[in-house]
């Protein structure tokens, strides 16, 4: 699953984009920035979606490179 279906499935959690925003304290254009793509997801972003989600969806999701396995195995290296 990608950063950008996990960021949509949040969307969608929430009821839309206009609540995604006021939730992220983010514009709503941003939100569609980051749906389409166009923008990348912040780790303050993915760290405010894991906690309104209570982890449902994790930021290792969101930004799988900062908090994925890749990351942890670049850590240990």
């Amino acid at each position: 699953m990608t950063e950008k279906s996990a960021f949509s499935d949040y969307v969608r959690h929430v009821n839309g984009r206009a609540e995604a925003a006021r939730r992220l304290a983010i514009s709503v254009g941003m939100v569609g920035h980051i749906e389409n793509g166009i923008r990348g997801i912040s780790p303050a972003v993915a760290m405010k979606i894991e906690a309104d989600t209570n982890g449902v969806i994790p930021r290792s999701r969101l930004r799988p490179d900062l908090w994925g396995d890749a990351a942890q195995q670049h850590n240990d290296v």
